[in-house]
């Protein structure tokens, strides 16, 4: 083959080689151009969702303050859930009184004065009719212990007697500054009673058990009792011995009860001895008169005892107070006052 007709030849083939190599290498760089154009356009939309999820999540947050400060007011505690507040001192019957009118005023239960709420037991006697002060000593008044015993009268107090340093009520209420009396003075006319100084215990619960286990007794001495009214069934004058001559069958009977220092024999409606081995017996009272039989209360004058060492000549007097039991027994014996004796008496003849 001629030399020319060869070269020709190689020439053709490079140039189809040229020319595939130039389309592959357009081709390559249009793909890289489109594919490039997509990726800008993804990025460019996944940073349009970012900006977007930020600006929510701020609304969110903004939602989130708003809503956290209505729980805020929402769960502020009112001043007062109630319009009827716990007023010390107060009569449960008249709790309903106490109560401010919209205006924040109370009025005055008699005289019909209004005043500010906030003035009801301040210390201060502002109402004519000292019904602003309940629960203070302020004003010459009554006082409500605030825990009442069921079944039982109101416990109710001089309002003298708030935070005198006493506890009158078994709740301590009536105490409620916890004060003691000044150097421990106690008031003169209670004196001679059992008293127990503020700061106070409150014993209601005790007291109301106490009732529950006194009814109980009750109970069970009514049952006990038939033999102490058979007893004077057919005596004359058995009303002189209680109701149907219920305690006749106990002055058939003497009782003894000791001492440290002493002996007694108790024989009621008939006479009370004090022994003193080897002293002198002296007569505690002999003359027997009721001085209360109504409403389960029976106390029992014993007078007309030994004068010897009595102030102004008189002679001794013993009283006995018979209490529901279920047995006859005297529970306690002691010299209150000079030649004057109490005397407890446990007995079903007083259930």
């Amino acid at each position: 083959m001629p030399r020319y007709l060869r070269n020709s030849r190689y020439n053709r083939i490079f140039l189809l080689i040229g020319v595939g190599a130039l389309i592959f290498i357009s081709f390559q760089l249009l793909s890289f151009k489109v594919l490039n154009s997509s990726a800008q356009q993804r990025a460019r939309h996944t940073i349009d969702e970012i900006e977007d999820n930020d600006d929510d999540e701020v609304d969110d947050d903004s939602d989130l303050d708003e809503l956290s400060q209505f729980d805020k007011r929402k769960m502020k505690a009112p001043e007062h859930l109630d319009p009827v507040v716990d007023v010390r001192g107060v009569n449960p019957d008249d709790i309903d009184l106490y109560r401010p009118n919209n205006d924040q005023m109370f009025t005055c239960l008699q005289s019909k004065k209004k005043i500010p709420f906030s003035d009801v037991n301040d210390d201060y006697c502002d109402c004519d009719d000292n019904t602003d002060e309940p629960g203070t000593s302020a004003c010459d008044g009554k006082f409500y212990c605030k825990k009442q015993i069921p079944h039982q009268a109101l416990i109710v107090l001089p309002s003298n007697r708030v935070n005198d340093g006493i506890c009158d009520c078994c709740d301590g209420s009536d105490e409620w500054k916890k004060s003691p009396p000044p150097n421990g003075v106690i008031p003169a006319n209670r004196a001679k009673l059992s008293v127990k100084y503020a700061p106070c215990e409150d014993l209601c619960d005790k007291m109301i058990q106490t009732n529950k286990e006194d009814e109980q007794i009750q109970k069970m001495g009514k049952r006990l009792q038939l033999p102490y009214i058979k007893a004077a069934r057919n005596l004359p004058q058995k009303n002189e011995y209680g109701p149907d001559g219920v305690f006749y069958k106990l002055s058939l009977t003497c009782f003894n009860y000791k001492t440290k220092e002493y002996e007694y024999q108790v024989c009621p409606f008939q006479k009370i001895t004090q022994d003193h081995f080897p002293g002198t017996a002296f007569n505690l009272g002999k003359v027997s008169t009721w001085s209360s039989r109504k409403n389960g209360r029976y106390l029992l004058r014993m007078e007309g005892g030994d004068t010897h060492l009595c102030p102004d000549g008189l002679g001794r007097m013993s009283v006995i107070t018979f209490l529901c039991g279920l047995n006859d027994r005297v529970i306690s014996l002691q010299e209150n006052e000079k030649c004057v004796y109490g005397i407890k008496f446990s007995t079903p003849a007083a259930c």
